[in-house]
């Protein structure tokens, strides 16, 4: 049995959902119409921090589509609860993730895979300001633990990982007196360094 407020909507005008490539199979429209009602009663009864809580975007996504979402997403102010992003083969741009970055106060995880046009300098060289900044107005990204950037140049596939380490003790007290960047790669001067992960 249909709830009233779907029975007057068109599978068009119902919200995508991550439960919808299930009845992509079917072609009876009644079948098609209940699941999707089912599947949309259960999204709005889960909290934001489990619905939000990863961000995947797909290789098929058009720009303008992107543009959209991504404008969307920043101003629901659902972002903040994302903790992992995922970027798969897509035109995303680098001012896109930054503000998605902005956005998400919970963020851990990115992870960028064979996005040609994505600009990895341009990514660096701003979180590297944000980490410096002393206004209280850059992202603090407590919560940031790695970076994974992958692409396909020429044929070759180039990566860079960047990820939090938990120092012991012996390697705190030879550290600097202030608090260590994530971002900070020049601490170290020994090459052959074994607690260097770059």
């Amino acid at each position: 049995m249909f709830s009233p407020s779907v029975k007057r909507k068109t599978i068009s005008q119902l919200p995508d959902d991550i439960l919808y490539i299930i009845v992509e199979k079917y072609s009876d429209l009644s079948s098609t119409v209940a699941l999707r009602g089912t599947c949309r009663d259960f999204y709005h009864r889960l909290p934001n921090s489990i619905v939000f809580s990863e961000l995947s975007i797909p290789y098929n996504m058009t720009s303008s589509q992107l543009e959209k979402f991504i404008k969307h997403s920043c101003s629901s102010h659902n972002l903040r609860y994302v903790r992992r992003v995922s970027v798969n083969g897509s035109s995303i741009d680098v001012n896109s993730i930054l503000e998605i970055l902005r956005k998400s106060e919970l963020i851990q995880s990115v992870s960028i895979v064979g996005c040609e046009n994505f600009s990895i300098p341009v990514l660096m060289s701003t979180l590297v300001e944000w980490q410096q900044d002393k206004s209280g107005n850059a992202p603090a990204m407590t919560m940031f633990k790695s970076f994974l950037f992958s692409r396909c140049i020429v044929g070759a596939r180039n990566a860079l990982a960047i990820k939090k380490i938990n120092l012991n003790l012996d390697i705190i007290n030879k550290a600097r007196s202030n608090k260590q960047s994530i971002f900070d790669l020049t601490e170290c001067e020994d090459k052959n360094c074994k607690d260097c992960t770059l």
